[in-house]
């Protein structure tokens, strides 16, 4: 991520978002929709959103998703 997050701080963010992926699945699977590539994309996108959470968080320049994607500077 290029940034120092304290170990005590990822190691419990890791193991909670570890737990709330397999509560997800057996959710799922207990329902059985939406539909495996619907889920998969979702799950991915709570992934990613909480590890861009973590980061700005201790990040010196907060990313948002519109920083993110919005072009250097030049000059």
């Amino acid at each position: 991520m290029g940034i120092e997050v304290p170990t005590d701080v990822l190691t419990i963010m890791i193991d909670g978002l570890f737990g709330f992926a397999l509560s997800a699945i057996e959710s799922w699977q207990s329902v059985g929709s939406p539909s495996q590539d619907e889920f998969s994309a979702g799950l991915a996108d709570v992934a990613v959103a909480s590890i861009a959470a973590i980061s700005s968080r201790y990040s010196a320049t907060p990313t948002t998703r519109e920083t993110a994607e919005a072009p250097a500077p030049t000059g």
